[in-house]
């Protein structure tokens, strides 16, 4: 983890993550649920944070 990355997983259980673009072109990460998810500067970041989130389950992990 870089400085200034934060991340919150307050011990939920995982699930699916969406990734992909919104409109203005920010990564966009966030679960199936709308209960956890960011913007981000790249897709790496959006991957590393669901990855993160989710325990690692690359299976739960969905490119839009």
């Amino acid at each position: 983890m870089r400085q200034g990355e934060i991340f919150l997983a307050g011990g939920s259980d995982p699930g699916l993550f969406l990734i992909g673009q919104n409109s203005r072109g920010q990564w966009v990460a966030r679960d199936q649920r709308g209960l956890r998810g960011g913007l981000f500067v790249s897709r790496a970041a959006a991957v590393k944070y669901a990855m993160f989130e989710n325990g690692r389950r690359q299976h739960l992990l969905v490119d839009m």
